[in-house]
């Protein structure tokens, strides 16, 4: 009933998704029907939408992180470096002795941006991103319930708007090559990213990592009183309140399958068809 509930919930009154659907670590995870799945999927990938992209992403971009090697360069006036003058004169008189340089010796430091913090972030708008492409392709999932379409076709605007930001977008596919399996996947790469954190510096990585788990552990809830894990759903105390709500919606999508539905006016607590 939960899963079908998270589906009816997303197709005509995404609002009350957000205020029934949420997580509780007294329930174990879902059953092994392989029926569940996408459902589970769904509800996840909706339920996380905001953390990442209204919470997450601002902060990281705010407070990006970036190398700064330092590289020697040789320039013609006007520089834009530190001259290197020992190295100028010395190549300078070897080529030209006596007279001015024409071309000087500098140090640069140049800022780079593709660090493994911001590869994992762009790594998992990717990742993000396709998941909600294939729930779209998943024919049983939508079919008959064009309204579904949309919150995951937000989604995908959504990480495609975050992936046209220059610094993310000019190390994209470094990011899907990684994806892909490059330098040991996105595994190795969370790994890098834990190890280099630094009291002080940009927690939002850190909490990238801890969504990133909570996106692949996050299951739908079901009644049993031994905890596993943190459990997606409603509140199973409130079953009463759940299965008028199941109801109300089943009703909804039989009319409006059925071309009888008017209007559906979900307002304030007071449900009405």
């Amino acid at each position: 009933m939960q899963a079908r509930l998270v589906a009816l919930l997303l197709r005509y009154d995404e609002q009350r998704f957000h205020q029934m659907i949420t997580t509780n670590d007294q329930r174990a995870a879902e059953r092994a029907e392989l029926f569940l799945q996408p459902y589970r999927e769904l509800g996840t990938l909706c339920f996380l939408r905001d953390l990442l992209i209204v919470d997450l992403l601002p902060l990281i971009v705010r407070r990006l992180s970036f190398a700064a090697p330092r590289e020697m360069r040789l320039e013609e006036p006007p520089v834009r470096g530190r001259i290197d003058w020992s190295r100028t004169l010395e190549a300078s008189w070897n080529d030209r002795p006596g007279e001015a340089p024409l071309q000087l010796h500098t140090h640069q430091r140049r800022r780079d941006f593709a660090t493994p913090e911001n590869l994992l972030t762009v790594v998992t708008l990717l990742q993000y991103q396709a998941e909600a492409q294939r729930l779209l392709r998943d024919g049983e999932l939508v079919a008959h319930a064009d309204a579904l379409r949309h919150p995951l076709n937000d989604i995908v605007e959504q990480c495609t708007r975050e992936l046209a930001f220059p610094q993310f977008s000019g190390i994209r596919s470094q990011a899907q090559a990684t994806i892909e399996g490059a330098q040991g996947g996105p595994e190795s790469l969370e790994q890098q990213v834990a190890e280099r954190l630094i009291p002080g510096g940009n927690s939002a990585y850190q909490d990238l990592l801890e969504w990133r788990r909570r996106l692949q552990t996050l299951r739908l809830l079901r009644r049993n009183p031994t905890p596993e894990s943190e459990a997606l759903g409603a509140d199973p105390e409130r079953d009463s309140y759940l299965y008028q709500i199941w109801i109300f919606y089943e009703l909804a999508d039989l009319l409006s399958e059925l071309k009888r539905l008017d209007q559906l006016d979900p307002k304030a607590g007071a449900m009405a068809l």
